[in-house]
């Protein structure tokens, strides 16, 4: 959203009114070596970009910003799509630091430099206090609040401003800065204003922090879990926080493209690697638990291709299709049942639950059109069943079993002509099974020559009695009781 022109004239008059350090014009330095590789060439998954956003990747694209300063791409980076709103930040925020410079000696110690800068910046700029969603850098320099993120970025844009070589420091859940002096680098807690002035009290400092951030600092040495970033990485920060704030309002396509465009940025970050994971499993969850199955399988398998071994996926995986098959067999669309289920086998084949639960739908699919005295289209069904090749042995004692209820059942409606037709159709396939050919042979005997030229409905029409109902064992396909696992 455009900042108002008074807003913004209000905020920078006063900046340059009480801005009282200034110095020499620094002598530029060379380019920052690269830390920490390039932008990928291409997303984890599909985005779209605004206008400036095309411009800032493509600027991006080769690990360096050589066509916008640190300010601009963070304003874009934190959903500004206004180019003259862009413009005028710039200008403003360029007026102040040339008054300064013009206005105020800066010391030729780069240290004291640093500490002037950074003691102007809370003084000045950064009087709205620590906000944990204060990302985005017009909220800033409008109204002062900031976090980790913000505070590190502005800090970095203004020392370099000033001849400074500073950079981004990237930690577990938070950010700071480095300073680089020849040899000699100093870490930065751009969050906490008495930082400079509490060299000789790491303590002091450690609980300040903490106190202000709920981040602890080790009191006993230098930081050792951390990684410097590029400018272009301190960007991706900013489209990480706003995935992390987006996954906690359940904006779940939006925390996605955020977190997509963090890693195409910065492939090495592992926070925002890990948010695009919790985001996309947390949206399937959600999915799942509406009905929407074939979305929430969807979003797994998208989640699948960018972490393929992310054990959380293959439960949630399984527990939509507990879901989705538990519906469409109270539905009755066995046909659809089964092709969902063949899919599911072809993205997890080390899965075993699918092959159990695709050979299941298939003998319930045959017990429904048995039921329904489709007795050609059964034995096709069963057919397909038997092709899995899952479990042969199983799966003939599934279908003899089967059989054997029906034709019993048939026997007890006085369909026993019937009942002897579907028995020597199966012993045809099984000739072994000893259960149908024992079944045949009571039905011959109890029913004698009667058997064989009773009068039947012809199959197909509908029978007066009750239909033969399966007693399938669900132990096989038991739905769970639990709910899918969700990644805060």
């Amino acid at each position: 959203m455009p900042v108002p022109r008074a807003i913004l004239t209000l905020c920078f008059a006063t900046l340059s009114a009480a801005w009282a350090v200034a110095g020499q014009t620094p002598t530029p330095l060379a380019p920052l070596p690269e830390v920490d590789g390039r932008p990928a060439s291409r997303p984890l998954l599909p985005v779209t970009l605004s206008s400036l956003e095309e411009r800032l990747f493509a600027d991006a694209s080769d690990g360096v910003l050589d066509d916008h300063s640190l300010l601009a791409a963070a304003l874009v980076a934190g959903g500004m799509d206004d180019a003259e709103a862009i413009d005028r930040y710039e200008e403003r925020l360029d007026a102040v630091v040339d008054q300064w410079r013009e206005s105020t000696t800066l010391s030729d110690s780069a240290k004291e430099r640093a500490q002037a800068v950074f003691e102007f910046m809370h003084g000045r700029l950064l009087r709205g206090g620590y906000r944990l969603e204060a990302t985005d850098l017009a909220i800033v320099l409008e109204k002062g609040q900031f976090n980790c993120v913000s505070a590190s970025l502005l800090f970095c844009h203004l020392a370099g401003r000033c001849g400074l070589d500073a950079r981004g420091l990237e930690l577990p859940g938070h950010a700071m800065s480095r300073l680089h002096f020849g040899n000699e680098t100093v870490e930065v807690e751009s969050t906490c204003p008495r930082w400079f002035r509490l060299t000789a009290d790491p303590r002091r400092r450690a609980e300040l922090v903490e106190k202000t951030t709920g981040f602890r600092h080790d009191v006993h040495g230098p930081l050792t879990d951390c990684r410097e970033v590029s400018g272009v990485a301190l960007i991706a920060t900013i489209y990480y926080n706003r995935g992390v704030d987006l996954l906690t309002q359940h904006r779940y396509a939006e925390a996605v493209e955020s977190n997509t465009k963090a890693l195409w940025l910065d492939p090495s970050s592992v926070t925002a690697r890990g948010n695009l994971l919790a985001t996309l499993n947390n949206w399937a969850i959600a999915e799942g638990a509406a009905g929407h199955f074939n979305e929430a399988v969807g979003l797994l398998r998208a989640g699948m291709t960018v972490e393929a071994n992310f054990k959380t996926f293959h439960a949630n995986f399984v527990h939509v299709h507990r879901q989705w098959i538990k519906a469409l067999r109270r539905r009755g669309q066995f046909e659809q049942l089964c092709s969902v289920l063949s899919a599911a086998q072809r993205d997890l084949p080390d899965e075993p639950w699918f092959a159990e639960a695709l050979l299941d739908a298939y003998h319930r699919w045959a017990s429904t059109l048995l039921a329904a005295e489709q007795i050609d289209g059964a034995f096709t069904v069963l057919d397909a069943a038997r092709r899995l090749g899952c479990d042969d042995a199983r799966a003939a004692r599934m279908e003899i079993d089967e059989v054997g209820r029906y034709a019993a059942w048939l026997a007890e409606q006085g369909r026993g002509s019937t009942a002897l037709r579907v028995l020597d159709r199966a012993l045809q396939r099984h000739p072994n099974a000893s259960r149908l050919a024992r079944s045949r042979r009571a039905i011959l005997s109890e029913q004698g020559p009667a058997a064989r030229g009773g009068a039947e409905p012809e199959l197909g029409q509908s029978w007066g009695g009750e239909h033969f109902i399966s007693d399938f064992s669900e132990e096989t396909t038991s739905e769970g009781s639990g709910e899918g696992v969700s990644l805060l």
